[in-house]
């Protein structure tokens, strides 16, 4: 595991490469393809219940606008802690607890003033994005306290593009498999469309963690 700081002029940002060992990434890839099926199917998705609230939680509840005040996604998402009774039952969200523990919790909260609540986050949802062939997701916010996006590439050899802007700052993360970026939430990002063959997809895993309860 690599940790890379970086810092713009008003916030901090951290790179994390091959954040996770081959035994992890064995264990989310499995879930990943088991997931698949949700992913497949649009109807599967709107069953996935916020039991908190007793509604559907959607992947645009995630997003707010850009500067024109919208934001287009063209890939398919699912909020994983919506999908599971228990934390415990996924492997992602059991293994993405290494993202609050030391050294990045550390690293990351000393980049920049900006980021010393990271450790202070009370809650975090995960939403797992997939990527074909064209897909991308236009510039936008999260409507959380801090993002953590971690990239996967499946068949990485027959995928191009998809890198990861901040755009307001003109600084660019090549699409990398194995990467998490984390930064404040209402740092305007996008994600650019992938060119894929032969059954190529991008993954990502968005972590928001929250200062306070999420409604």
């Amino acid at each position: 595991m690599e940790l890379v700081s970086g810092k713009a002029k008003d916030f901090g940002y951290l790179v994390i490469r091959n954040l996770y060992s081959d035994e992890e990434l064995e264990c989310i890839w499995d879930e990943i393809f088991h997931l698949n099926h949700i992913l497949d199917n649009k109807s599967l998705q709107e069953n996935v219940i916020d039991e908190k609230t007793n509604t559907i939680q959607y992947h645009e509840d995630f997003a707010a606008g850009g500067k024109d005040g919208i934001h287009s996604f063209t890939g398919e998402g699912i909020v994983l802690d919506y999908l599971y009774h228990k934390r415990e039952y996924s492997s992602i969200l059991r293994i993405n607890r290494k993202l609050f523990s030391s050294p990045i919790t550390e690293v990351f909260s000393s980049i920049h003033p900006a980021n010393l609540p990271y450790c202070a986050t009370s809650l975090d949802k995960t939403l797992l994005n997939r990527y074909e062939d064209s897909q991308g997701y236009s510039a936008h916010k999260d409507t959380a306290s801090f993002s953590s996006i971690t990239t996967l590439l499946y068949k990485p050899e027959s995928i191009k593009g998809g890198d990861l802007h901040f755009v307001d700052y003109d600084i660019t993360f090549k699409n990398e498999h194995n990467r998490c970026v984390i930064f404040p939430s209402w740092v305007t990002h996008q994600a650019d469309p992938i060119q894929s063959t032969k059954g190529a997809k991008r993954y990502s895993m968005s972590m928001f963690s929250y200062m306070t309860d999420h409604q």
